[in-house]
């Protein structure tokens, strides 16, 4: 048993030592491993604020054109009001205008068809009496 007990005397140290070096290996190995994962993780937080930031960019940009299409919007439509505003009021002065002139006119017309139908009435009354007189005198010419 004193050589087996002096193998594992000796032995203790060396399988303490490989065991030393290959704990210190794989802690190297670890560290490593540790190292690139935290180098990923970083890269990848990296990347991610950049998208991020390239997102914001972006929004900011559709916000921007937003609001420009907005205001062109607002623009355009006071314009519109605008130009519906004067239509209105150029139709409704014309309107006022020609409404205006063609009652006198007609007025005016009908002023001058009384004139005629006198005209005419006074003619025919005249020849009433022409032909009541012609009557009178034919049968004054026949009882003769």
């Amino acid at each position: 048993m004193n050589g087996l007990l002096a193998a594992i005397a000796v032995a203790n140290p060396v399988i303490t030592a490989l065991l030393t070096i290959i704990i210190f290996l794989e802690k190297d190995k670890l560290r490593k491993r540790s190292e690139e994962l935290e180098s990923a993780i970083r890269q990848c937080n990296q990347e991610l604020v950049q998208a991020v930031a390239n997102q914001s960019s972006a929004m900011e940009n559709i916000a921007k054109g937003l609001s420009e299409v907005n205001t062109g919007l607002t623009t355009h439509m006071e314009k519109a009001s605008e130009v519906v505003t004067k239509l209105t009021n150029t139709v409704s002065e014309s309107s006022t205008r020609v409404i205006t002139e063609t009652t006198s006119k007609t007025v005016a017309a009908l002023e001058g068809v009384k004139e005629e139908v006198k005209k005419i009435e006074t003619a025919q009354s005249n020849s009433a009496a022409s032909v009541r007189n012609l009557q009178e005198a034919l049968q004054k010419a026949t009882s003769l």
